[in-house]
């Protein structure tokens, strides 16, 4: 059985070809290796093992791109893997990239509303929308939002997702 390379990585700094698997901490930007056509296929998988509010930014070495953008930011909990295509890079997982969604409830990437929005106040870069899950977000007390952009809060479709009042 072969086992993968890992890396623990808590400052900024340009990855190696041979950086195959990344754990990743703190508000770092992490710089992909510079790569050629004779490099597709490469493949580099970076999991954000921060706390709630760390960011880990991934982006390509100087001027190449990520699905056409220069950085890919990833929350906390979230992997991504990403894969060499000529000079550039492509996510694997992309599909469920959202750089303009953050997703709150139990199974989520926020536990609560209070550490989405302490995430926000640390990195929020544009208008974003925070989706409470399909439970009940208890709240105990007031949570001040005070952002320099617009927030929009949703529950994850209609008719699903609710905050409330905690008892007491």
């Amino acid at each position: 059985a072969s086992t993968i390379q890992t890396f623990t990585i808590n400052s900024s700094t340009i990855l190696l070809k041979t950086n195959c698997l990344i754990f990743a901490s703190n508000d770092i930007t992490l710089t992909l290796p510079e790569v050629t056509a004779s490099d597709t296929g490469l493949m580099i998988t970076v999991k954000n093992t921060g706390s709630h509010i760390q960011l880990v930014n991934v982006k390509g070495y100087d001027l190449a791109t990520i699905e056409n953008q220069d950085t890919i930011g990833i929350l906390p909990g979230l992997i991504y893997s990403f894969v060499a295509r000529g000079t550039n890079w492509v996510l694997l997982n992309g599909e469920n990239y959202n750089d303009d969604i953050l997703d709150v409830g139990p199974d989520e990437t926020f536990q609560t509303i209070s550490h989405a929005i302490d995430f926000l106040n640390i990195h929020m870069d544009k208008p974003m929308v925070l989706r409470i899950g399909g439970e009940t977000e208890n709240i105990s007390n007031t949570i001040v939002i005070d952002l320099p952009y617009s927030l929009t809060i949703q529950g994850s479709s209609y008719g699903v997702g609710s905050i409330a009042a905690a008892s007491g």
